[in-house]
């Protein structure tokens, strides 16, 4: 079958997040989930507050967004004045309105991403990644307990 990607969904099994890694070995599991898929012996665990900082850094580029969005819509309603008094008319007028409204449209739409989900996803994605870091070091800490409170007592009265 030859060498797959990381993420590959070739195979029987489900798709997606579910059975997607039901042939990974133990020890490719520890290496998705400590350090990521590197080949690099020296690279270092994959930190959960780095994805964490991440939504953090989308929350406030959204609030930044939002801030920017009702800066142009004040001077856009300051440029074109009101509808009862215009400041700027005619079909400049109109297709500068038109433009500035596919701008906020735009900016409208990135702040629902940017701050309604991407933040909340990078959040989540973080909170799991440290849960299953810490599963995984649990399960190896608890093998290494079995295995030494298995080993044989040596017996002190031997001679």
């Amino acid at each position: 079958m030859g060498d797959t990607p990381p993420f590959s969904t070739v195979g029987d099994g489900p798709k997606g997040a579910v059975g997607m890694y039901d042939s990974y070995s133990y020890e490719q599991v520890v290496g998705a989930l400590q350090g990521g898929f590197s080949n690099d012996p020296s690279a270092e665990v994959v930190d959960p507050n780095t994805l964490l900082r991440a939504g953090e850094d989308f929350g406030a580029a959204a609030t930044a967004l939002i801030a920017a969005g009702k800066s142009l819509q004040s001077s856009l309603a300051t440029l074109l004045g009101t509808h009862d008094d215009p400041l700027w008319t005619g079909d400049a007028a109109n297709e500068f309105a038109a433009v500035m409204d596919g701008i906020l449209g735009w900016l409208a739409d990135t702040v629902t991403r940017i701050g309604r989900e991407y933040n909340v996803l990078m959040a989540c994605s973080g909170k799991q990644l440290s849960d299953a870091q810490l599963a995984i070091n649990k399960m190896a800490y608890d093998a290494v307990n079995a295995w030494t409170a298995a080993q044989p007592k040596p017996n002190h009265y031997q001679k």
